[in-house]
């Protein structure tokens, strides 16, 4: 089952967090994995506010034996970001193509005054 962890994003700020993959407390090698992330207003939206991948410095990298999935929204993104409220999930995929949703829950953002 996903974890459910609402996230404040400050608006112009680099927003980081870690993900670890872990059954029973041991951490899943997800080595050859891939991983995808999305931010939109609701769930039924179509605009998409962040859309981050493990591919070609998309935002996510993965740590594989580790079981960590390392999220990165660099500072001018988060400043485009003009919703204040909003949904966001992560996958990862295996390499045999089963998807896994890890984590997912609400953001907040945090408006930024300095510009």
């Amino acid at each position: 089952m996903p974890s459910t962890t609402d996230i404040i994003i400050k608006q112009g700020e680099t927003f980081k967090m870690t993900i670890t993959y872990s059954i029973s407390g041991t951490p899943v090698n997800i080595t050859g994995f891939d991983a995808r992330m999305q931010l939109r207003p609701s769930y039924d939206s179509l605009l998409l506010l962040a859309n981050l991948t493990s591919e070609g410095g998309g935002g996510l990298t993965i740590t594989g034996a580790a079981g960590k999935i390392d999220v990165v929204i660099p500072a001018e993104k988060t400043a485009n970001i003009t919703v204040l409220e909003g949904v966001y999930d992560l996958e990862i995929e295996n390499p045999s193509g089963e998807v896994t949703r890890l984590i997912g829950g609400k953001f907040t953002v945090s408006r930024e005054v300095t510009r």
